[in-house]
């Protein structure tokens, strides 16, 4: 007998002698499946943003570096590229000329970028700025193949 019991506990639908009163099973699983979508979508916005909002600011933090070098430092930088390794962290690479790497100035750009990246790296973002002599030698190809999507500067 314990069988055959078992083997009816097993049904899914409205059991033979139940009347359904709010919802059955299958008003479950559909109410499972609506909750599902919409923690998916929800979850795809959330990334979104959140995605676009640090790029965005990896962005900005990044061109100050560059334009700062430039305009107030003197530093020739010829191009920064900018790379995404995960959601909340950053790599930014700037292609300084290599009379400014060895100057003694270019000590004050890679001062300022260790200010930045104190002021504005926390839980949610963090971003690294790291600096190369740029020669005929640089290989934009391989840059791009470690990942870095975009770039900024002199065509």
């Amino acid at each position: 007998m314990s069988e055959i019991i078992a083997e009816k506990a097993n049904v899914i639908s409205t059991p033979v002698k139940w009347e359904k009163t709010t919802f059955d099973s299958n008003d479950m699983w559909m109410a499972f499946q609506r909750g599902e979508e919409y923690q998916k979508d929800k979850q795809n916005k959330e990334f979104e943003q959140t995605l676009s909002k640090n790029i965005n600011k990896a962005a900005v933090l990044s061109e100050n570096i560059f334009n700062t070098a430039i305009n107030d430092y003197g530093v020739n930088v010829y191009k920064a590229f900018l790379r995404a390794d995960s959601l909340k962290n950053f790599d930014a690479l700037f292609l300084v000329e290599l009379k400014d790497y060895l100057s003694g100035k270019f000590k004050d750009i890679y001062t300022k970028s260790h200010l930045i990246k104190s002021e504005f790296n926390d839980n949610s973002f963090h971003i690294s700025f790291k600096f190369m002599p740029n020669s005929d030698d640089v290989n934009l190809d391989c840059i791009y193949s470690d990942g870095y999507m975009f770039a900024y500067g002199k065509k």
